[in-house]
């Protein structure tokens, strides 16, 4: 006698939907913001297109865009952060520079493992391990550092772009899950320690801000933690721009654009959600010259022209708007946005 299986219950079915579309949200929401690819030459072969000569303010009437400092989540922990805590690590990052070999300085850390020093030896072996993919190994270690000496906000924050590589590697929604709650916890640790570190609080505020409030979110944290840091570090000018462009404070949001690009920082997600909010504002003369600053700094990167062409059809420049199309296209003939807004122009300007 054959039994039929139970239908599996609809309102069940549909919470383990809802939990798990939740749980792919918190996990990569943060991981989504910070991992955004980072323009790159396309076609260096194409000549340079000046701002000036498309109707923006020319760059050397603005500012010196070459000092930029230009904001990201790091992917390893610097050179200089090791040595102020292990002075003696800076032989090993000299051989780096001087391209010595792989046996070179492997001896010189098997020579500091025994010191006082042992600890951050550990931590940059665990470095080298995550950067070649041996996770297991640099999990082990990490932890023995954490294990040996858990105030040294420098193991945590080892341990945390350890489980941020996991979690931009897995597509299982628990594993995310359980990844980003491991990332949070130890920038958490690591800010505890050393809240001045500008990794530990960016990370943290974006944490709070992109992850559902029911989940760990907390967006008046987030511009909490970005308000106190501009004391001592303008580059949260920038950072608050993002959270108020979120929050619709728009002239808060400009007010920091301004500062942010004053003080030399620049994001160019950020910087393109600010002018995109001066284009609904109709402030064209705040748009065009923030354009110009991302044309300043990342001259060959076919989006910077295409939002800049879609800046200056909205003022009426009409045929500076299709140059600057036509230099994205000769940066990126495939560029989508880029041939239908010239498609799109060349049929309003006959009909």
């Amino acid at each position: 006698m054959s039994t039929a299986l139970p239908l599996p219950n609809s309102r069940r079915v549909h919470g383990m939907l809802l939990v798990n579309l939740i749980i792919l949200i918190v996990g990569g929401c943060v991981q989504a913001y910070l991992t955004r690819p980072v323009p790159r030459d396309i076609n260096s072969a194409v000549p340079e297109l000046r701002p000036e000569q498309v109707g923006l303010p020319a760059m050397h009437e603005i500012t010196d865009v070459s000092r930029f400092d230009i904001l990201r989540q790091p992917q390893n922990i610097s050179p200089k952060l090791y040595i102020d805590s292990w002075p003696a690590l800076k032989q090993v990052f000299a051989l780096q520079q001087d391209e010595s070999s792989t046996k070179q300085i492997e001896q010189t850390l098997n020579k500091l493992i025994d010191t006082a020093d042992r600890y951050g030896v550990l931590n940059l072996q665990a470095q080298r391990s995550r950067q070649s993919v041996d996770r297991d190994t640099a999990e082990r270690l990490i932890q023995e550092c954490i294990d040996a000496e858990p105030d040294q906000h420098l193991h945590h924050f080892q341990s945390a772009l350890l489980s941020f590589d996991k979690l931009t590697d897995t597509r299982n929604p628990i594993a995310k899950w359980g990844y980003s709650n491991a990332v949070l916890s130890a920038y958490e640790r690591a800010f505890a320690l050393e809240p001045k570190i500008r990794a530990y609080r960016y990370y943290l505020v974006f944490a709070y801000q992109q992850t559902p409030q029911g989940f760990g979110g907390n967006p008046k944290r987030a511009l909490n933690l970005a308000t106190e840091a501009i004391n001592f570090d303008p580059a949260f000018f920038l950072v608050r721009t993002h959270l108020y462009l979120l929050r619709d404070e728009i002239d808060d949001a400009f007010d920091d654009m301004d500062r942010a690009i004053a003080s030399g920082f620049y994001k160019t997600t950020t910087l393109h959600d600010a002018i995109r909010a001066a284009l609904q504002r109709e402030d064209y003369g705040r748009a065009k010259r923030w354009a110009a600053y991302t044309i300043g700094v990342h001259s060959r990167w076919p989006d910077n022209w295409v939002l800049t062409a879609r800046v200056l059809y909205a003022s009426g420049q009409h045929s500076n708007a299709l140059r600057c199309i036509e230099h994205a296209l000769k940066l990126d003939p495939q560029h989508i946005d880029a041939q239908q807004l010239k498609s799109s122009w060349k049929n309003n300007a006959n009909d």
